[in-house]
């Protein structure tokens, strides 16, 4: 086996693929809720208020949760006009303005997001839905979330980085994909 510059990328390829497992599994429950929730009021004239509630948590962990693991497989929407029209300097110089972009604004919301779960966490305060849930939960999930999405940001930065450094370019991550200008 080759000597691979990059074992924890492994590990983290597993560990993005369970997220994404877990997203899938949310989606599933978030959409039988749903589906429920429409045929009981339809059919049966229930009400069932619970349903918004729990769906709009679910689908906060589908969003935070789930970002890390489309940033990680490279499955998000990347908008290459510009790229595909600069030689390889040109998309090393956008490479590192975006990423350090993106570094700075996930920062900056773990900052604002652990601000927002500690109030929730320090005051108490519930949700005003049939549950009451202590809102330090849900609050949890945009915390662990945007953490989870700037950690593996910068690691696939820093990766892809080192990949265009021992390849001259050659073996561009998905942020580098585009050919440059001939």
């Amino acid at each position: 086996m080759a000597n691979n510059p990059f074992p924890f990328e492994r590990l983290i390829d597993k560990f993005c693929s369970g997220l994404g497992m877990s997203v899938g599994l949310v989606v599933l429950l978030a959409m039988s809720l749903i589906a429920y929730g429409v045929i009981a009021r339809e059919l049966f004239g229930f009400s069932d208020t619970w349903i918004t509630e729990v769906t709009t948590y679910l689908m906060g962990y589908i969003t935070f949760i789930g970002a890390g693991y489309v940033l990680w497989t490279g499955r998000h929407v990347r908008v290459e006009v510009l790229v595909s029209r600069v030689g390889r300097r040109g998309q090393t110089a956008l490479f590192v303005i975006t990423n350090g972009i993106v570094a700075v604004v996930g920062v900056l919301l773990i900052y604002l997001s652990f601000n927002f779960w500690l109030e929730a966490w320090q005051s108490s305060e519930k949700s005003w839905g049939s549950f009451s849930i202590p809102l330090w939960i849900p609050y949890l999930i945009l915390l662990a979330g945007t953490a989870n999405f700037s950690f593996l940001h910068i690691v696939r930065t820093v990766i892809d980085w080192q990949k265009m450094r021992l390849t001259d370019g050659a073996k561009a991550s998905i942020y580098m994909q585009a050919k440059p200008k001939s």
